[in-house]
């Protein structure tokens, strides 16, 4: 795991070393640089595989060069076959299979590699940069290209020198509290898209980008079935192929569903398997015990981080710093957290991370199914309720009546969309044409609403915030978190499951019952939240109020002040609690501040 560069503009090395010690947190074992041919390749290492020098980055082949971000998990097998071909190896690293393969299938070894990564390759016969990023998303790429300078970046930081904010990137951040891709906050960077390619012919200066992997439509309206021993052989294959490290490695346990199916599988692989869980102090927050029954279980060797809300508050500085971008998902500090805690002893982890999308574990499932029952009643029945509704929402200040007012006015496509984008929007532009040029498309992939909306989360929640999130804060602890359901087969398997089996994690709790988990192990999990409303009035009420002043509110663009200003009031007074609202305004208020000091 580590962090990538390449830039062709004219500065010198020591001013792209700069750059990168910014954030050198993505790879503190080695930083490298060097120029060749007006380019600049730039690679910090964090060292996983082939732990020798001779591993580091920039590495070239001949008149090829790379520099790459990430694991290859079958590598060892496209080594195996590059070899009988007679291709030679001068290291163990998966580097150098991504490397040599493009020397024999060009742009088409992207199509031979199971991982999470992004890379660059200067191939200096064609004068070209060739680059890509994993089908799911799971390690960043940044770029931008102006005026024929062509940056580009595992951080936005390294390349965000004098940049315009992007308004519409702003607007979208309002909404959902993130900013997907190939959106950043800078109007003249993007980032890549999960699943694409790019190719800068650097003699015509033309830049172009495309997908080699994405989501399909489902071709047929019946799911197929799969037998529990079938799923758990996937689960097992998906597991193992991330044990492989020559570092130590562990098992991030939540007390879910997911990562005990994950601690499970590697415990029977590895002896004596390290595993973490985050406590908190507050018991509506806390899943320790839970943790603590399933790693006796499984005789794992567990270690429990407890924090309070000023060791949460206190990561708030880390949190700005690493996460370069606006993005305002709270769970990103307990994240921190445990990863700064696990830093200690290990250098890798697994999760469970990627289980909700496939297998429907997140609410807004619950609330599809709701919907599907109200789409029964007549249409002019349903506005009816819903202005009913409305009124009652206004005098009591309620905002669940609020958001069934408008589940009850609205289409299917109105709520799939809206549990991203929200009922009670903060930004004054309505026209989400982002929405519908990136992701609504996905909303028509199958015949089945529960896919459909897990499809939209896919693409659009676990590419711009889980992915995001949990990248941002392993790697600024220097640890590289693997996530067996993220596995691309898994996923392109899992799509033509039936629902009925999926759904809540049915399959998923059939197993571990067959496997000796009775109810209570994955019974009413709270989920993994943090405690915003109590920090929104208590401990950082005073912090909030004086940040946002009516001057930095009405310097936002397209940002609906007096609306905000109302939940602020609302929230504060104990009305009605708007804490998701303010946390976002707020989070972004410190980034304006860290990029006003970093100028």
């Amino acid at each position: 795991m580590c962090g990538i560069l390449v830039s062709n503009s004219n500065k010198d090395i020591p001013y792209f070393e700069s750059r990168l010690e910014t954030v050198n947190f993505r790879g503190p074992d080695n930083l490298n640089l060097y120029q060749v041919n007006g380019l600049t390749l730039g690679h910090l290492r964090l060292s996983i595989i082939d732990l020798e020098d001779r591993s580091n980055q920039p590495m070239k082949s001949g008149k090829y060069h790379i520099v790459f971000n990430g694991e290859i998990y079958n590598f060892k097998e496209l080594r195996d076959e590059l070899l009988i071909l007679g291709y030679k190896f001068k290291t163990e690293s998966d580097t150098e299979v991504i490397l040599i393969g493009y020397q024999y299938w060009g742009e088409s070894v992207v199509d031979h590699l199971d991982g999470m990564f992004s890379f660059i390759i200067y191939d200096l016969n064609k004068n070209v940069l060739f680059g890509s990023r994993d089908r799911l998303g799971v390690k960043p790429l940044y770029y931008s290209y102006v005026n024929n300078t062509f940056e580009a970046c595992s951080q936005l930081r390294p390349i965000s020198e004098n940049k315009q904010i992007c308004e519409e990137a702003l607007n979208m951040y309002y909404d959902l509290g993130y900013i997907p891709a190939p959106y950043s906050i800078y109007k003249d960077v993007k980032k890549l898209k999960a699943g694409n390619c790019f190719r800068l012919d650097l003699e015509l200066g033309d830049l172009k980008t495309w997908p080699y992997w994405d989501i399909k439509p489902l071709l047929k309206d019946d799911f197929n079935s799969i037998r529990k021993e079938e799923l758990f052989s996937i689960l097992e294959d998906s597991v193992n192929k991330r044990l492989i490290s020559d570092v130590p490695l562990c098992v991030f346990l939540s007390g879910g569903i997911d990562s005990t199916l994950v601690a499970k599988i590697a415990n029977d692989k590895k002896t004596n398997l390290a595993s973490y869980t985050i406590g908190f102090n507050s018991k509506e927050l806390d899943e320790t015990k839970k943790a603590t029954l399933i790693s006796k279980k499984l005789r794992l060797n567990n270690k429990i981080y407890r924090f309070d809300n000023q060791d949460l508050i206190a990561e708030l500085k880390k949190h700005v710093l690493v996460f370069d971008e606006p993005f305002s998902d709270s769970t990103s500090i307990g994240t921190l957290l445990v990863n700064k805690n696990a830093s200690k002893k290990i250098t890798v982890a697994l999760s469970g991370d990627g289980g909700d999308e496939s297998f429907f574990g997140y609410n807004h499932f619950v609330w599809l199914k709701y919907y599907l029952l109200i789409e029964f009643i007549p249409r002019k029945v349903r506005v009816f309720l819903s202005k009913i509704l409305l009124e009652l929402s206004k005098l009591s200040g309620k905002q669940k009546l609020f958001n069934i007012s408008k589940l009850l006015s609205g289409s299917r496509i109105d709520l799939m969309k809206n549990v991203f984008l929200g009922f009670n929007r903060l930004s004054l532009k309505k026209n989400d044409f982002w929405f519908d040029k990136h992701f609504r498309k996905y909303l028509s992939y199958s015949t089945s609403p529960y896919q459909q909306l897990s499809d939209l989360t896919t693409k659009l929640w676990l590419e711009g915030d889980s992915n995001v999130k949990v990248d941002r804060a392993s790697m600024a602890y220097s640890i590289e978190v693997r996530s067996p359901f993220l596995d691309y087969k898994l996923i392109e398997k899992m799509r033509e499951i039936n629902v009925s089996l999926r759904y809540r994690k049915n399959i998923l709790k059939k197993i571990l019952t067959d496997i000796g988990f009775e109810k209570k192990f994955f019974d009413k999990k709270k989920g993994f939240t943090m405690p915003i409303e109590e920090w929104t009035k208590k401990d950082l009420k005073e912090l909030i109020i004086t940040e946002l002043s009516d001057e930095f509110l009405y310097s936002l663009p397209g940002f609906n002040v007096q609306k905000f200003k109302k939940m602020l009031t609302n929230h504060m007074n104990g009305k009605t609690n708007y804490s998701s609202f303010i946390w976002r305004i707020f989070i972004l208020k410190l980034w304006f501040n860290d990029i006003s000091i970093e100028k």
